[in-house]
């Protein structure tokens, strides 16, 4: 049997910290992550979350990593955040997001007026293959999804502990190529009080 093949074009932009307008969205937001990420609790994986999410009404929230025991009933940074917009905000959408992700010893430092990039880093960086490329966990990236209206442009901006002063700049669409939300199941957005809002 002859089948059709579908392909689609991923696309990650990396750039170093201090190439980002230092009062642009990208930096505020990476900051309010960075600051979030500060008060998380992971007693068990030491790797520290902070995710900032920024709503249609031009506010920032923030949200951190939050472990239990049982892992399952721990709490996403990227959930975090998205989940404090929504008891805000109401049902909305999310206009872009923010992620800084580091193991506790590893200090993302100033990113207001990031560091040199070692050596190493810049050889790790230019070796780098799609897949390697930071982005959220797929339960995350599904909670992003659902709070982007349908909006595959919505940008995404990362900045990890291992690739730090690099910051990889995506989008929803390209970091969950084939998402299932809503629509799938026949729910359209803004469709009521319990659904979306119209933006």
């Amino acid at each position: 049997m002859r089948m059709r093949v579908l392909t689609k074009k991923v696309s990650v932009r990396v750039g170093l910290i201090g190439q980002l307008d230092p009062k642009g969205w990208e930096v505020v937001l990476l900051q309010a992550a960075a600051a979030a990420r500060r008060q998380a609790q992971a007693p068990y994986s030491h790797f520290l979350v902070g995710a900032a999410v920024l709503s249609p009404r031009g506010r920032i929230y923030s949200g951190c990593n939050v472990e239990r025991v049982s892992y399952t009933q721990t709490t996403h940074a990227e959930q975090n955040a998205v989940d404090s917009m929504v008891v805000q905000e109401g049902p909305t959408v999310a206009e872009a997001v923010a992620v800084v992700a580091a193991h506790e010893n590893n200090c993302v430092g100033n990113l207001a007026s990031p560091s040199e990039p070692y050596a190493e880093t810049v050889r790790r960086v230019r070796r780098l293959t799609l897949p390697e490329v930071p982005v959220p966990c797929g339960h995350c990236l599904q909670i992003i999804w659902e709070n982007c209206n349908g909006r595959r442009d919505t940008p995404l901006i990362m900045v990890t502990g291992e690739f730090y002063p690099y910051v990889f700049l995506t989008t929803i669409g390209d970091a969950l190529t084939m998402p299932f939300g809503p629509e799938a199941l026949g729910i359209s957005y803004g469709s009521g009080p319990s659904g979306r809002r119209d933006t």
